[in-house]
């Protein structure tokens, strides 16, 4: 069989064609395979940034907590030591003993003493209810050196008491580790101090109640000496 000239320069083109072909279809494969290579590198990149932005936006945010909540300590530290100037100074003797018996003792420094914050019996035994919201609050701002005004958020505190049927030693008590905080927290803090007592009392035992599990354990209450009161710890 012969082939004439056209038809081998047919042939020839016809498979220099298909080779151009596959080798056009080979460089458009690698080019879409770098580009989806370089977009999964930009995700990626765009994921890490976002993520380092969040991070420092977290970061920053523990920051200014951070420097909130020592503002605020400052400034309850500062006005507490600003009402230790003008707290008002009490002196206490045992009920069934005034001044002049406690003068004659031998030792008689051991049967009174005189100083802020340690009110007498006569102050501790008045009724809140007696008192109401307002006379409660002179009294403390008397006893701790302020001037506080009756804002709402105290004088919820202060009808809790009240509605307990506290008298003014076991509102004290009550109040005064809380005296120079945020009002508006306090019940919160109160709630949340609780909360955590009840939580360590239960685990304090062995599941079976046998073993002590926390020697360590506060206990339920302690005898308050500037209030002269029994108080839950």
């Amino acid at each position: 069989m012969s082939f004439s000239t056209q038809d081998v320069k047919t042939v020839v083109n016809r498979l220099l064609s298909r080779s151009l072909k596959e080798d056009l279809g080979e460089a458009i494969a690698i080019a879409v395979e770098a580009r989806v290579e370089e977009a999964a590198a930009e995700a990626e990149a765009e994921g890490w940034a976002e993520a380092e932005a969040k991070a420092r936006a977290e970061a920053m945010a523990e920051v200014r907590a951070e420097v909130r909540a020592k503002a605020e300590a400052e400034a309850e530290a500062e006005a507490e030591a600003e009402a230790m100037d003008k707290r008002k100074t009490f002196t206490i003797y045992p009920d069934d003993m005034d001044a002049t018996e406690a003068n004659k003792l031998e030792v008689p420094l051991q049967c009174w003493y005189s100083g802020p914050l340690f009110i007498p019996s006569s102050c501790a035994n008045s009724l809140c209810t007696t008192l109401g919201p307002e006379g409660i609050l002179g009294q403390l701002n008397e006893i701790m050196g302020t001037t506080f005004p009756l804002s709402q958020p105290l004088a919820a505190l202060l009808k809790t008491c009240i509605s307990r049927n506290d008298d003014f030693g076991m509102a004290y008590s009550q109040l005064r580790p809380y005296w120079f905080y945020d009002f508006a927290t306090v019940a919160k803090r109160m709630e949340a101090a609780e909360a955590e007592d009840k939580k360590l009392r239960s685990e304090a035992l062995s599941s079976d109640g046998k073993y002590i599990t926390n020697p360590k354990l506060p206990p339920r209450r302690i005898w308050d000496l500037c209030s002269n009161r029994v108080i839950p710890y």
